[in-house]
């Protein structure tokens, strides 16, 4: 979004606000709000007045810069939570290691995702997920380090195996595992990274959170 009436036009779709109920807000006629929409200007003088009506940051909105990311939000950042497009996930209060693991020392949070993504492409309610930032390289490419996952907690049986996030006794990592054939109730740990070695633990000393269904990433 090159533009400040592309960034408008997006910003007030996302908050799902007409021309008119922005320029009620912002203080200026409805033409004001078209035309910037309209012929994708780059800078108006309405522009602080513009944000402050969309609950937006001013550099955000005048720029491109800053750290507005209307996909996915932090509650404090002042979004509407009534919106009915959008859903809170909780978020796990200790990053994921993809070499070493991370512990569970912080408060636990939320996350504001698009309801589509939840209840659509996922298929699950917001209880079913969970949000975990991954730090590491043990799983690269599939995972790269800062990647957050969301993680489909009622897929725990590495019966299909693959990438699952889990407890395995030391901290909270994101591996892949296979269950043992030959040593029952023993799981098989190993990494996409080949630097790694596997490891092998008894599944009463782990504790599996579940399988990896999404992830986003800085660019």
């Amino acid at each position: 979004m090159e533009t400040l009436g592309e960034r408008l036009r997006f910003a007030r779709k996302k908050r799902r606000k007409s021309q008119k109920e922005v320029a009620e807000l912002a203080g200026c006629a409805q033409s004001v709000i078209a035309d910037i929409e309209r012929k994708s200007q780059r800078k108006s003088s309405h522009t602080k007045d513009i944000a402050e009506a969309l609950s937006v940051p001013f550099e955000w909105l005048a720029s491109g810069t800053g750290d507005f990311e209307p996909e996915l939000m932090s509650i404090e950042t002042g979004f509407d939570k009534s919106e009915n497009d959008y859903l809170e996930l909780e978020i796990l209060p200790a990053f994921a290691g993809m070499g070493g693991g991370g512990e569970d020392d912080g408060e636990r949070g939320v996350a504001i995702f698009s309801r589509s993504l939840v209840e659509d492409e996922l298929r699950a309610q917001p209880a079913d997920l969970i949000v975990i930032e991954v730090r590491g390289d043990s799983m690269e490419p599939r995972f790269l380090h800062g990647d957050q996952i969301i993680v489909d907690k009622r897929d725990k049986n590495p019966v299909q195996p693959g990438s699952f996030a889990l407890w395995d006794g030391d901290g909270f990592v994101v591996k892949k595992m296979e269950r043992l054939p030959r040593k029952r109730g023993w799981y098989r740990i190993f990494s996409e990274n080949a630097v790694y070695t596997e490891y092998e633990v008894d599944e009463q000393e782990v504790d599996i959170i579940g399988r990896p269904v999404w992830f986003a990433r800085k660019i």
